[in-house]
């Protein structure tokens, strides 16, 4: 039997026991008018057949598949509905106000993060595009000369240091595409920042002033060039030399107006690296352009994301340029093509790398910003409730990211909802353990089951909380005082590099949480006290299990909140390549392990004494890193750093190369279930930010 009608055949047999299954067993189940009795022999039979057919799809079947992906979406849906019928109800308690309003409250946050997002999820988890292929047939048609319009590289920089935009303008000079001028926009109006462009070879562009921030700063280039496409860089995204090649081909079409690539980031987040988890974990945002964004694609919605986008100037011209409305004008942007009728294209293809945020404060106000942006619109004409020419699918889409935003704020009430029972005794939630044991459990253990697998091994529903629960009270200040005054904020740059020789400890982030975390505490010692008191005990089991959960998740996030020493200037890149060390006359071979622009870790002989007065060099033939002057060479435990001389422009031009911009060289690293929640269960006691501070 061939693979596909091997593959065929157990996707039928599949389907056929299900069917029988849901027949026999869950659609009975599935309208509990007469009863909420559950059969002893029936308690663990929902959740048996959910935990084991997860298993089985996932196991056995490859995430390639769209009928498998189908199959499984189904299974989530079917469960999850036979979960909010008997939450809508049999779960309510209405026999006070108070009760009421908390019962309601959390059954209404739970209803806005699962219905809204069902149909959602099959466009982004079961069908979504693929522009990889195409993007590599049309970069044919631009190599050939076929197809070369005329392409200006904006970088917008504020207050970044000079070393890093070097960098970036040093990645976009390499870029493989003739008909290019790059141009440094300025908004800092630095006197060393225009020094660099002119030692650079680019141009440079800054205004008297800050009006509409970093979309006044793009409008001000705007209106004084003139080329067929702009492509847009942040001062720390650096891209792949073959990044014009493999997005320009796409504007042959028209009606084309803009395309997004991924953001990827060459260095771990905060939470990644106060954890000591650099590595171990996709980053946060790996989702959304590894998922969501190909799912928003299908139906023309998708995000302009502020960095490493190409848009077309006549489309630009059109909607007035970069809007203003709002701090998030790429959000905005995306919103004003997309109603004119244009094509936003994503092509789900790394070609550029950037730095991600230093500091767990940098990284929640860059959050704060993206939200507050987004809430802006409500009240602009870009009201994606309101504005015309999009879609009922295309409104529906950008709704979601306004509930997207809403996310954290709903973790917020799950964590705070059981204290309302242990501390006030107060009963939002009104079920015994069976039932949640039979209409709870089944769900929450297919999601666990199946979702990193759904998430192409990007993300696991442990980490997600953590995310959430780091931001959850920041973002709801920010909904609150949004939407009390909407243009009250202005623009913030996330600050980039930060090298700290100390630990620091974020309290106005971790402060919240370890208030809360403590209130569990005092509502666990309540509960212990008052066990014996009660006849049922099944409202306490349930609530201290949710308790008990929500702490652990919180407790993971205030380790987070502990930034560690670092040193972000000069990223050190995992190389693992031999060289050579000249020293005097002798040719000394090594292993390369990590390479930055400013020095190496390298194993060398065990028999190597290094010689004074000699001079060294750097010699790694694989990147053409020839004879690079090496300052001082010292041991660190069993290896050797070497700091390189101050290198001129040439041997940085080809570091740099060597480093950020080879093609295919960024690539996000799925990783398994197990792997995940080792790390998960790792970071919880091993004290990662106290242990390690000087890693």
């Amino acid at each position: 039997m061939t693979p596909q009608r091997y593959q065929t055949f157990w996707t039928v047999l599949l389907l056929i026991v299900l069917f029988a299954i849901g027949l026999q067993i869950l659609l009975p189940q599935f309208f509990p008018f007469s009863r909420l009795d559950i059969p002893p022999d029936m308690l663990f039979m929902p959740l048996l057949i959910t935990v084991l057919t997860g298993l089985l799809l996932t196991t056995v079947f490859s995430y390639q598949s769209e009928t498998i992906r189908t199959i499984i979406y189904l299974l989530v849906i079917f469960f999850t509905m036979r979960y909010l019928f008997w939450r809508v109800f049999f779960t309510l308690n209405l026999n006070t106000p108070l009760n009421g309003f908390l019962s309601l409250l959390l059954l209404g946050a739970e209803l806005l993060m699962l219905l809204p997002n069902m149909l959602a999820n099959y466009m982004m988890l079961v069908s979504r595009t693929n522009h990889r292929d195409k993007a590599d047939a049309l970069a044919q048609h631009v190599e050939a000369g076929k197809f070369v319009p005329s392409v200006d590289v904006f970088i917008a920089t504020y207050n970044e240091a000079e070393d890093m935009l070097e960098r970036t303008i040093i990645g976009c000079q390499a870029l493989d595409y003739p008909k290019k001028k790059i141009y440094v926009l300025d908004d800092g109006r630095r006197k060393n920042i225009e020094a660099l462009t002119e030692r650079l070879g680019c141009y440079y562009f800054t205004r008297p002033d800050n009006r509409h921030y970093k979309a006044g700063n793009l409008n001000n280039a705007f209106w004084q060039t003139e080329s067929d496409l702009i492509v847009f860089f942040d001062a720390d995204f650096v891209p792949c030399r073959d990044f014009l090649n493999q997005t320009v081909g796409f504007f042959q079409d028209n009606n084309v107006a803009l395309l997004q690539t991924p953001q990827h980031f060459y260095n771990a987040d905060p939470i990644e690296s106060n954890l000591g988890l650099r590595g171990a974990l996709t980053n946060e945002q790996a989702v959304f352009f590894g998922l969501i964004q190909p799912g928003r694609d299908l139906v023309n919605s998708v995000i302009c994301c502020g960095t490493s986008f190409l848009a077309r100037r006549k489309v630009l011209e059109e909607i007035g340029g970069i809007p203003t409305q709002s701090i998030t004008e790429d959000y905005v942007t995306s919103l004003a093509c997309q109603a004119l009728g244009y094509r936003v294209i994503y092509l789900d293809k790394i070609l550029s790398a950037g730095d991600a945020p230093a500091s767990m404060s940098f990284f929640i106000n860059q959050r704060l910003r993206w939200c507050i942006g987004v809430l802006q619109t409500l009240f602009t004409e870009y009201n994606a409730f309101k504005i015309k020419g999009l879609s009922l699918m295309q409104h529906y889409y950008h709704l979601l990211t306004h509930i997207n935003w809403l996310m954290p704020v709903i973790r917020l009430v799950a964590i705070l909802m059981p204290l309302t029972f242990l501390i006030f005794g107060c009963m939002p939630l009104k079920a015994d353990i069976s039932q949640v044991v039979y209409y709870f459990l089944p769900i929450y253990c297919l999601n666990l089951v199946v979702s990193n697998w759904l998430h192409s091994g990007k993300r696991s529903p442990f980490w997600t909380d953590v995310y959430d629960a780091v931001m959850m009270i920041p973002l709801a200040v920010s909904w609150a005082k949004t939407l009390k005054s909407p243009f009250g904020k202005g623009f913030s740059v996330t600050p980039k590099p930060l090298s700290t020789s100390k630990i620091f400890f974020q309290w106005d982030i971790a402060l919240p949480l370890m208030i809360i975390f403590m209130l569990y505490v005092v509502g666990f010692i309540i509960q212990y006290q008052n066990w014996s008191l009660r006849a049922d005990n099944s409202s306490t089991l349930i609530n201290v299990f949710w308790g008990v959960y929500n702490c652990i998740i919180m407790w993971v996030a205030i380790l987070t909140c502990i930034d560690i020493p670092q040193d972000r200037y000069y990223v050190k890149h995992q190389v693992e390549k031999r060289g050579l060390l000249t020293m005097g006359e002798r040719s000394i071979p090594f292993m390369v392990h990590t390479l930055s622009e400013k020095a190496a870790c390298i194993s060398l002989p065990g028999n190597f004494e290094p010689v004074a007065d000699v001079a060294l060099t750097f010699t790694l033939p694989d990147g053409d890193l020839l004879d690079f002057p090496v300052r001082s060479l010292e041991k660190v435990s069993s290896q050797w750093k070497l700091v390189f001389s101050n290198l001129s422009l040439s041997e940085k031009r080809l570091i740099i190369d060597y480093l950020y911009c080879q093609p295919g060289q960024w690539e996000d690293k799925p990783f398994g279930d197990s792997h995940y929640t080792w790390n998960f269960i790792r970071s919880i006691f091993r004290l990662y930010p106290l242990t390690n501070v000087h890693s």
